[in-house]
Parts: C-alpha cells; structure tokens; sequence
C-alpha cells in the first residue's frame, strides 16, 4: 500500500498554475508558471502528527493477519487481541475434542488462551 502524502491548493497561483508577471520597462503584464508550485497548482503540504499516527495504525492492522490463518501446526506465532493491547507467544494444540480441531496455548505451557484474534509471524533477528 503506498502512502501519498496530502495535496493543497498552491497559496501563490491558487491552483491556476501561473502568475502574472511584470514584463520590462512598458509595465505590460504576461503570465510565467508559479515559482511555488512549478505551474502544478497543487503542493504537498507535510503530514500531520494526528495524520501520521492513522497511518501507522493502519499500517500495524494491515501487517496482522486474522487468527484463522494462522499456522496450525504447533509453530510459534505472536497473537494479539482485537486492540493489539496484548501481545503474546501462542502455539496451536491439536486436540479433536474442540469444534475447531485444538486451542491455542501460551508458548511453553498447556494453557489455553482465548480471545485472540490476529496473529503475526515472530521476527527473525539475527545477533551479532
């Protein structure tokens, strides 16, 4: 997904693209591309904070998958409720006895967690 950041209307040439100029001695006036927006009309005005936090939050729901997805072979996964307040090491226990086929467990114990609802492969990171 490619974040564009915002357009407004150019405050010199407002949007018509062009300036009038004075032309020489005679005052005549003649009209040369807006130096502020490059005759574009439109310029890019930076990204508010508020604007910026929307896209990171957008960007964090996009990267987590739903839960249904998720590996379902005994690998480690972080899952993450709805809010993505709580973030956790889960792996799946197959156990026939549940609708769903098992249950997801706290990484290193039996415990059955509920509520979980998006999932994210755990990062890879290498140490030097």
């Amino acid at each position: 997904m490619d974040i564009v950041a915002p357009k407004e209307i150019c405050s010199k040439c407002k949007g018509f693209k062009t300036i009038y100029a004075p032309f020489g001695s005679s005052g005549c006036m003649i009209t040369e591309p807006c130096p502020v927006c490059q005759g574009q009309g439109e310029i890019f005005r930076p990204i508010t904070e508020y604007e910026q936090y929307l896209i990171d939050k957008i960007k964090s729901i996009i990267l987590w998958k739903l839960i249904w997805s998720a590996p379902r072979d005994g690998t480690k996964i972080l899952a993450c409720d709805f809010n993505h307040k709580n973030i956790i090491t889960v792996w799946w226990k197959k156990d026939t006895t549940f609708t769903d086929g098992g249950y997801w467990c706290i990484s290193g114990t039996m415990q059955a967690i509920y509520g979980m609802t998006h999932w994210h492969p755990i990062p890879d990171f290498e140490v030097e």
